[in-house]
């Protein structure tokens, strides 16, 4: 009894520092709120080149997964979280101060933060696997997955009241590391530095990474990624095509929908595991496939609740791939792989997120096409994506949760 009590404390401080940390996630995304400001500040420097100060962090988001696979073998998770915590509150004081004197600087700055906002989610999603198991494992999901919900919402909130007080001070929103840095000090234990199993204490056993079903996964996490993008770069131009002059507000309108249906995912989630095991990640691509032909036909003002209810169902589809992916995927891989497992899965979801502009908007603008365009290619390519999801199931496993 003493025992178990023990290990519910340890959860719990575990699930205070994995928390704080994860709400943090996509903090990243308020840089896009100043990109007119730097335009205007900067214009020496092309558009193009400007609104890569932005798509920077999203680039080294991935070098920060992978960055994770070397870590884990030489820090501990406490030392990680605070090495994460410390690249992002670096990114953000070089931000703060240079963001009217140096476009160079606020290069260093997003790839300070850039790199801290990947190690994240791998560096969550290994702790949760050590520490978690069962349903547990499936609740602290949950509750992760709502704490990055609830952060990209309120993120931009405040970002705009930052902006409204002088655009360079938006680059605040990273000091809130501080008090996440003071959390994981006090809640997060200093645990032994990650090791692969060794056979007779000798040379480390050789771990199988690369197993089918991780192959698949990180397939489908590209383009899931990739597709989940093509909406979330467009929304307010969608609106705009259909004659909205408050088209941004109408595209955080979509936002907050998009957020709440990724909670209601996150929630339901436990439910949804038990019930029908790994094959509701392939349910989740199915819906945003779905979600993305609805609005590629919304064409006229009065199919403006569909775009709601396109937004609705891509949300929620999403949000159950890649909640579920932190479930399954440690009770899939080897011993040892997880860290690296997780790494590569998140490395393509963020791939497929940097390459959305080059794979998807270039080849639209190429053909000629419209923001509808955009929508029909990224929905027949998660369409092939659902096809290739179900034809390989079988690879993947169909395990559930139990009670």
């Amino acid at each position: 009894m003493h025992a178990a009590a023990k290990r519910t404390v340890l959860q719990a401080r575990i699930a205070i520092a994995i928390l704080s940390l994860n709400a943090l996630a996509l903090s990243k995304n308020v840089i896009s709120l100043i990109i007119a400001d730097l335009i205007k500040t900067y214009p020496e420097y092309p558009v193009s080149t400007i609104q890569l100060i932005f798509s920077t962090t999203t680039g080294m988001a991935v070098v920060g997964s992978l960055l994770c696979i070397w870590l884990e073998k030489r820090m501990t998770l406490k030392s990680m979280s605070m090495l994460t915590l410390i690249s992002v509150l670096a990114g953000g004081v070089i931000g703060f101060f240079c963001a009217k004197t140096s476009v160079p600087l606020l290069f260093l700055s997003s790839v300070l933060i850039g790199i801290g906002m990947g190690l994240i989610t791998p560096l969550n999603g290994i702790n949760i696997a050590n520490h978690f198991e069962g349903a547990e494992l499936v609740r602290m999901n949950a509750q992760n997955s709502v704490a990055a919900t609830v952060g990209s919402v309120v993120f931009p909130l405040i970002g705009g009241l930052l902006v409204a007080i002088d655009w360079p001070c938006v680059y605040w929103i990273f000091f809130l590391t501080i008090p996440v840095m003071l959390i994981t000090v006090i809640v997060q234990p200093r645990e032994e530095i990650q090791c692969l199993p060794r056979k007779n204490g000798s040379e480390p056993v050789k771990v199988k990474v690369w197993s089918p079903a991780l192959i698949c996964w990180v397939i489908e996490s590209f383009f899931a990624g990739l597709c989940w993008m093509v909406y979330q770069s467009n929304a307010s131009s969608l609106f705009q095509s259909l004659g909205f002059e408050n088209y941004a507000q109408m595209a955080s309108y979509g936002s907050f929908v998009f957020a709440g249906l990724n909670v209601i995912a996150a929630t339901t989630l436990k439910v949804l595991c038990r019930k029908f095991g790994k094959p509701c990640m392939t349910g989740g691509i199915v819906l945003m496939a779905i979600g993305l032909f609805m609005l590629a036909v919304c064409k006229s003002v009065s199919l403006l609740w569909l775009i709601f209810v396109a937004t609705a169902v891509i949300g929620f589809g999403f949000g159950i791939f890649k909640s579920a992916s932190f479930v399954f995927l440690p009770i899939t891989l080897e011993k040892g792989a997880t860290s690296r497992g997780f790494s590569y899965f998140n490395a393509a979801n963020v791939l497929g997120n940097f390459l959305t502009p080059y794979l998807i908007t270039s080849t639209v603008a190429r053909m000629g096409g419209t923001i509808y365009t955009r929508y029909v290619l990224s929905a027949v390519i998660c369409t092939a994506l659902s096809i290739f999801a179900i034809a390989t199931q079988k690879l993947k496993g169909t395990e559930k949760i139990a009670d």
